[in-house]
């Protein structure tokens, strides 16, 4: 694997930077604490969840699971047998376990469930058998703000894993909303009151890094780059690894030119970011959310003058809570950024920038 591999690193060799973030979490977990990793999209989370993991000591395992997409206890059931399935060495552990449920279907490198009338039950048995080993596991939940529809089920048996199995660490990544909010600030009749995880916020890079990180990348695949091409795309794409990856792997892999991987970046960042931006705008008024984002990218806005520009998506004056959830919904999901200073919201990743001001 190299910088410029598109896929979520998994070895330290393969991530540029971020010690720091790697080390505090590893440090973390092995005190027992949970972790939330916060930051915005393609700055990097999965994979320094990933490689924190995986630079723990011999007696920890880790066990990956993408939520995204993932909003029902049944999806959750089969999203767990899938990650406990690919880490081998857990699943050689516990497949005997497993065999003694009827609802499991055990072969000799995975499992399945036959039938799940009672999901968030199966899911308690897979965690009790893990929770019974002699083992550490480290389960990695990815964009856990999908499972919001299923929060009170998932707090609960959350709660149960911290009061009953010491072994089991969890770190999560997402935005703040739904869920990963529950986790964060629960309420005092929440089952996790008092047991709040440990919250790291992921930054972008800053400009020397982003240098930095194409010219290493450029580097250990042996192409040359000039120095003003690279100044330039750290400009477009600001610090944000996820876009510089992208960009990299275009000029360096795909061999197209500057200017050509410059291009292709910001068309194949806009269409990421639209089925990300759909996906979470389903049930929302979509032309509010859309007209609140482009008031604030085109430069830092007031909470007055998005009002404004909800109100003309919407036909009528938008009330003062409608204005409100829609601004604390988008900074939860780091759309929208807040300067404490100037009271002003912006669009801080100016790919998003870009794509927002396309859209209808």
């Amino acid at each position: 694997m190299h910088l410029f591999d598109l896929k979520p690193k998994d070895s330290r060799a393969d991530l540029y930077g971020r010690r720091d973030e790697i080390e505090r979490i590893k440090d973390l977990i092995e005190h027992g604490s949970w972790v939330v990793l916060l930051g915005p999209r393609m700055v990097g989370k999965t994979s320094i969840a990933k490689v924190a993991s995986s630079d723990l000591p011999r007696q920890y395992t880790s066990v990956y699971l993408n939520l995204y997409g993932v909003n029902s206890s049944h999806a959750l059931l089969q999203a767990l047998a899938h990650g406990v399935s690919t880490s081998r060495t857990l699943f050689e552990k516990i497949k005997d376990v497993l065999r003694r449920t009827e609802e499991f279907s055990v072969g000799a490198d995975s499992f399945s469930i036959k039938v799940a009338s009672k999901p968030m039950t199966r899911i308690g048995d897979i965690i009790a058998a893990i929770g019974s080993l002699k083992h550490n596991t480290v389960f990695i939940l990815d964009e856990v703000q999908e499972l919001s529809v299923i929060s009170g089920h998932l707090l609960k048996l959350l709660a149960n894993i911290f009061n009953t199995y010491n072994n089991i660490t969890f770190i999560f990544t997402g935005s703040m909303i739904g869920l990963l909010r529950a986790l964060l600030e629960p309420k005092s009749t929440s089952p996790l009151y008092g047991r709040t995880p440990a919250r790291l916020y992921i930054r972008p890079f800053d400009e020397l890094n982003s240098l930095k990180f194409l010219e290493q990348g450029f580097k250990g695949l042996g192409k040359h780059i000039e120095d003003s091409e690279i100044n330039e795309a750290v400009n477009n794409l600001d610090g944000i690894p996820g876009w510089l990856t992208l960009y990299g792997n275009n000029a360096a892999i795909k061999k197209l030119s500057h200017n050509k991987a410059l291009e292709q970046t910001r068309k194949e960042a806009t269409k990421i970011i639209k089925d990300e931006l759909e996906h979470f705008l389903v049930d929302k008024d979509r032309s509010a959310y859309i007209q609140a984002l482009k008031v604030a990218s085109y430069a830092s806005a007031s909470w007055t003058e998005i009002r404004k520009g909800i109100s003309m998506a919407k036909g009528t004056k938008a009330n003062d809570l409608i204005v409100k959830t829609i601004i604390d919904n988008l900074v939860a999901v780091m759309y929208l950024v807040k300067d404490e200073s100037t009271n002003t919201y912006t669009v801080a990743d100016p790919l998003v920038r870009y794509t927002v001001k396309t859209m209808k």
